[in-house]
């Protein structure tokens, strides 16, 4: 009889040992997938305060955009920060569909009813032993696990993506925040930032379209007095041109490696900035007319964005001029800043 209650007490232990250890795994895993779920609310969270403050900032530009004359170059803004919303509002919805789906926490709530009833009974180790379903309990906790490990990874992996997304059109506002304001107010600033500026938000046009972009800018070169809003606009509406020029010129040559080339130098006492791109050129006898206000070759030119760029370097007593071998030879234009 004493090695009958032996053997009992035993398997009673036994049977307790593996109770704690499918809580301590219930609770561990409970306890991530609670976690999941919160970093998916506060990033919810995060995105609907961030398109509030899209909102904001996209009324601000184009209010902006209207009162200076450069509608475009917000539209264009715009349009880069909607590149990076959408596929955030993608891996939203993809991340709340999955959880919509996602069986393993029902899956360990039964698991663990069903261990809890055969403990009371008193039948758990017979139960995991010989049940034919009891034989398959462990075996699908670890299943379970390994799902849940799986299904963590991959919400890292779209948390890591929002995170990026994030940071990308946080980026984007910072920097149209910073030249949004103080419109003729002549500054101090240093040109590398301002073209590392002018960079940041033109690269998502460029990388859409597969552009590259070579960039040399001198070293240590002296900060320049100017309206910095403005000529980070003027730069801005260069790259366009130059981008809007490869676009045609890859209808016609669609295998050709497109590339901008972007240089900052200076020398005797002025800035000399050059953009040369090999998209769709210009005939030699219109290259002095391209600056006068309302000369187009686009369908729905104005004719005003190189007229205004020109007027503003004229101003800051500075030179442009567009240089190009004809049609589909590409361009380059070259202006110059006092420093």
């Amino acid at each position: 009889m004493s090695e009958e209650l032996l053997r009992v007490k035993k398997s009673l232990e036994k049977e307790k040992k593996l109770r704690k250890k499918a809580e301590k795994l219930l609770e561990k895993k409970t306890s991530e997938t609670l976690q999941v779920n919160q970093e998916l609310q506060q990033n919810n969270k995060k995105m609907e305060q961030l398109f509030e403050e899209l909102e904001v900032e996209k009324a601000k530009q184009l209010e902006h955009a209207y009162t200076s004359g450069i509608a475009e170059n917000a539209i264009s803004v715009l349009h880069n920060i909607g590149n990076a919303v959408t596929p955030a509002f993608v891996n939203i919805h993809k991340l709340i569909e999955e959880e919509k789906k996602f069986a393993i926490p029902k899956y360990l709530h039964k698991f663990l009813g069903s261990l809890k009833t055969h403990l009371e009974e008193g039948n758990l180790n017979l139960f995991l032993q010989e049940n034919h379903k009891g034989k398959h309990m462990l075996p699908f906790l670890e299943q379970l696990i390994q799902e849940l490990e799986q299904h963590h990874d991959k919400e890292m992996v779209i948390f890591e993506s929002l995170l990026n997304r994030l940071e990308h059109i946080a980026e984007i506002i910072s920097i149209q925040q910073k030249y949004a304001n103080f419109q003729g107010m002549t500054q101090t600033l240093s040109v590398s930032d301002l073209i590392a500026d002018v960079v940041r938000l033109i690269e998502p046009s460029l990388e859409k379209r597969k552009i590259a972009l070579s960039i040399h800018v001198e070293k240590d070169l002296p900060e320049i007095t100017t309206d910095k809003n403005k000529l980070v606009q003027i730069i801005l509406n260069l790259f366009k041109n130059a981008i809007e020029s490869i676009d045609e010129q890859l209808q016609n040559t669609p295998e050709m490696p497109a590339q901008i080339k972007f240089e900052v130098v200076s020398g005797r006492n002025y800035y000399h900035f050059t953009i040369s791109d090999n998209g769709r050129g210009a005939p030699v006898e219109i290259l002095d007319k391209v600056f006068n206000f309302g000369f187009t070759t686009k369908e729905r030119g104005a004719g005003f964005g190189l007229h205004d760029c020109a007027n503003f370097i004229q101003s800051q007593k500075g030179e442009i001029e567009l240089f190009s071998d004809g049609p589909g030879q590409g361009a380059t234009l070259k202006f110059t800043l006092p420093c």
